[in-house]
């Protein structure tokens, strides 16, 4: 996760996104420290509990713009992953059927 707190920080991502993009991230981790930690951070930036509340729920309320919409949509995407999953057979699979290969998923 330190990668992606990288990206967000040097990328200038508007406050009322930011938060709820890191707080998410840390809910689906389910991270105990670092929820609190972005709670913390985001209520000492005007956030409100209410909309960190539902977070959790982005996608059910109206509390989020299109693009806070997109970008948690985004953090979902890129942060589950099935503790199961069998991503070596998956790469494999992609590069032998001409679907993916390289150093990133396409």
């Amino acid at each position: 996760m330190a990668g992606m707190h990288q990206v967000l920080d040097n990328h200038e991502l508007d406050l009322k996104i930011h938060h709820p993009v890191q707080l998410q991230a840390s809910q689906t981790n389910r991270c105990g420290f670092c929820i609190k930690m972005h709670m913390k951070e985001a209520r000492q930036n005007g956030e409100t509990s209410e909309r960190l509340d539902r977070v959790i729920a982005w996608d059910q309320v109206n509390d989020f713009t299109d693009a806070g919409k997109a970008a948690l949509e985004w953090t979902e995407a890129v942060t589950s992953l099935h503790l199961k999953a069998d991503l070596a057979a998956n790469r494999r699979h992609r590069i032998l059927s001409g679907t993916g290969g390289g150093h990133g998923m396409t």
